[in-house]
């Protein structure tokens, strides 16, 4: 019964987002994180550069001795870190597993052998259905139930990727996820009063535009979103969001019906889901919808 309620959050609705302290462009404000300070980060090895999904067993275990060797854990290198391509390409029961041919002894055991040797061990999956490299046993809708099999292995560290998440896909491994990443193209909005009276904004003549990736299009506001700055030939540098806002200065305060002139779409720059979010200049209340 946990694994059904865990599946009806993750995969039929993302979380909403509360306060926009949780947004993506709420973290250029210059505030440095509040870590811990004098102390190293988690510092170690991952398998993916030298070995991609060809890693094994054998080799995890050769470069868990050779970590000792090379006397690598007393500089301060503990973690070594089993990513993609570990697992048996479908969940058994429900559960991960370890694929048979590569990792014939088990996690538990490999955890064991580095343990032994004074190290950490950690391991690799996605926040979406699948992993990045294919395999279809993403942790969502199994969060609960993965969380013990990491227990049970002896787990000390997860690297959680971003593949195939249903609702906000920043690598695009499966391209119409571009749909909840994106706004649809705005091209007006209406507001309807409880006394029937109507105000009417022009998207491109009286909205303003956030961020750098917004654009017009014809009639249209077009890439209304979070644009994914960390794929091949893209940094990061700057806001990756854009919205379009309306300044209500003329507005009475009251109940109003919201109607949205749109074409949705399911590629990177034009999707299918809209957020909005109304401020009276103290705070903000969202509410989410799909189109």
């Amino acid at each position: 019964m946990a694994t059904d309620k865990i599946t009806r959050t993750s995969r039929q609705h993302p979380q909403e987002i509360g306060s926009k302290e949780y947004r993506y462009d709420s973290f250029n404000n210059n505030t440095p994180f509040e870590g811990k300070k004098k102390r190293l980060p988690a510092m170690g090895w991952n398998s993916w550069n030298a070995f991609g999904s060809g890693n094994t067993e054998a080799l995890t275990k050769a470069m868990a001795d050779k970590f000792i060797e090379l006397e690598l854990d007393k500089a301060g290198y503990e973690y070594l870190v089993l990513d993609d391509g570990c697992y048996n390409s479908e969940r058994v029961d429900g559960k991960l597993t370890n694929e048979p041919l590569k990792f014939p002894s088990g996690f538990k055991a490999l955890a064991d052998y580095i343990h032994e040797r004074g190290l950490k061990f950690g391991m690799y999956n996605d926040i979406g259905t699948n992993l990045c490299a294919g395999s279809a046993v993403g942790t969502c809708g199994f969060e609960d139930v993965d969380a013990v099999s990491y227990t049970d292995w002896d787990i000390d560290f997860l690297k959680v990727d971003n593949c195939y998440y249903l609702w906000d896909n920043a690598t695009f491994s499966a391209g119409e996820n571009a749909r909840f990443t994106y706004a649809p193209s705005i091209k007006e909005v209406k507001l309807v009063g409880a006394d029937g009276k109507e105000l009417v904004l022009n998207a491109v003549a009286d909205g303003v535009v956030t961020g750098r990736h917004a654009v017009v299009k014809e009639n249209y506001v077009t890439n209304i979103g979070t644009f994914d700055g960390t794929n091949i030939g893209n940094t990061p540098v700057g806001d990756q969001s854009s919205e379009l806002t309306f300044d209500l200065k003329n507005a009475s305060e009251g109940t109003y019906k919201l109607y949205v002139t749109y074409a949705t779409g399911k590629e990177a720059g034009v999707g299918q889901w809209l957020q909005v979010a109304v401020s009276d200049g103290s705070n903000l209340d969202f509410f989410l919808t799909t189109l």
